[in-house]
């Protein structure tokens, strides 16, 4: 009984906050975390492209996995565009960053499989237990570390901001 309470409050929760979103919250939250399930699925693809390909034709399977990259790109370029320590930059430089952000990571992450999937044994299982666990791994460090940039520039801009002893006298 305590569990089914627990998941009731819990959709209550995500219902309150589906009714109350904001344009901010969508491109914040919402399409940074469909753009990370999409970077998972990318590593199903790359892990295992013989039972990915078996599953559609030759045209449905290009537009599929196109599909699915193009939102890892998105998720991971927003997500970095309204980071905290993006706020001040030009509308330009946010958009280059974020650029170059999402295609070092997302590339950055293909080269990281594709190498790992040539060293593992042939197993299916135990490529895409790797290739998923690695990408929720490489989310968590990715996260975590700009959790941490946007931390430091808070922190800076407040000492920054305070007056010296030199100042006040």
């Amino acid at each position: 009984m305590e569990f089914l309470q627990r998941l009731k409050e819990g959709g209550m929760r995500i219902l309150c906050r589906v009714r109350n979103t904001t344009k901010k919250d969508v491109l914040s939250f919402y399409i940074p975390a469909f753009g990370g399930v999409n970077y998972g699925l990318c590593t199903i693809i790359i892990m295992d492209y013989a039972n990915f390909s078996r599953n559609f034709s030759p045209d449905h399977e290009v537009l599929v996995s196109n599909g699915l990259w193009l939102n890892a790109h998105v998720g991971v370029g927003l997500y970095l565009y309204t980071r905290k320590h993006m706020v001040a930059m030009p509308v330009a430089r946010k958009i280059l960053f974020s650029t170059f952000g999402t295609v070092v990571f997302n590339f950055g992450s293909v080269l990281i499989w594709a190498s790992a999937k040539s060293l593992l044994p042939r197993n299916t299982s135990l490529r895409i237990l790797v290739g998923i666990a690695s990408s929720v791994a490489f989310l968590y460090l990715g996260k975590e570390y700009l959790d941490h940039v946007d931390r430091t520039t808070t922190e800076s801009k407040v000492v920054e901001e305070k007056p010296t002893d030199v100042e006040t006298k």
